[in-house]
């Protein structure tokens, strides 16, 4: 009985090693390797944690679902830390107002006619000089990019050009004319936070075109994670990667070694108990 434990003990962690490799249709994901991933990214600087993380000095985050825990990444922008959020959905807004940020996205893509990369689906926004993230980057491709309006103090980092338009025409339910906001750095305390309203600039299609990866690696900074948590879930290889995040969480908190311990020595006694009934047995 112990050898068909054994081999199913056995499987199990190979079938969890193997799903932890395999490969991520994620979109953002750190280990998606096609077009829309972040692969690239998490190769260059971006640590993917499945946790959250606050000993970084910057903390990427992409909400594709509501965001808990506001009070935390406060004290970590307080504390000197950069926190980048990247996209222009309503998850996005509720992190900042969360954070105490008036910052909403108009309600349109921006497209640029004759300042862009490829066509005018890819406008090109230009990296402005500022205190939170000093760059050689110079311009930036974008791809479905939102304008961003604060109420407050915030230092600009990146705009489009006068050409640029948003929404159909620019006419009613879209922003207008351009430049538009694309990337801002809200001061709180000794830190900043980040709003850049495109993720998908960094996606591998498109952090390769201008300056985009020069942009992101001024952003890193230095010890920077992407909290690859808060996308969306949606492959087996995703669940095991947070699952084994959430793992390595508990086991930071010395009163957990136990309940991690509690199902091996259950399983080592069960073990013991049967060998000893298969002796009995025989005698």
């Amino acid at each position: 009985m112990r050898h068909v434990v054994a081999a199913a003990i056995l499987v199990a962690a190979l079938a969890f090693i193997a799903l932890y490799y395999s490969g991520s249709n994620t979109p953002y994901g750190p280990h998606n390797e096609a077009w829309n991933g972040y692969s690239i990214a998490a190769s260059k600087c971006l640590r993917p944690v499945y946790y959250p993380d606050y000993n970084a000095d910057s903390i990427f985050i992409i909400p594709m679902t509501p965001i808990s825990g506001e009070g935390e990444l406060a004290g970590f922008v307080e504390r000197g830390g950069r926190l980048v959020v990247l996209g222009g959905n309503e998850y996005a807004a509720a992190l900042l107002r969360g954070l105490g940020i008036n910052a909403s996205f108009i309600n349109g893509t921006i497209t640029d006619p004759a300042f862009n990369a490829l066509n005018e689906d890819f406008p090109l926004a230009i990296v402005l000089n500022n205190p939170a993230a000093p760059s050689n980057a110079t311009a930036l491709a974008l791809y479905g990019a939102e304008p961003i309006t604060i109420n407050g103090s915030y230092a600009a980092v990146a705009e489009t050009s006068i050409l640029s338009r948003a929404g159909e025409g620019g006419g009613a339910g879209g922003g207008g004319r351009g430049p538009f906001l694309v990337a801002a750095a809200v001061p709180r305390g000794r830190g900043y936070v980040v709003i850049v309203s495109d993720p998908a600039i960094f996606m591998n299609s498109i952090i390769g075109m201008q300056d985009n990866e020069e942009f992101l690696q001024s952003l890193c900074g230095g010890k920077a994670v992407l909290w690859a948590g808060e996308l969306r879930v949606d492959s087996p290889s995703r669940l095991v990667r947070l699952a084994i995040g959430y793992a390595a969480r508990a086991a930071s908190t010395p009163w957990s070694y136990a309940l991690i311990a509690a199902p091996l020595l259950a399983a080592a006694i069960l073990l013991n108990w049967n060998r000893g009934g298969r002796r009995r047995d025989e005698s």
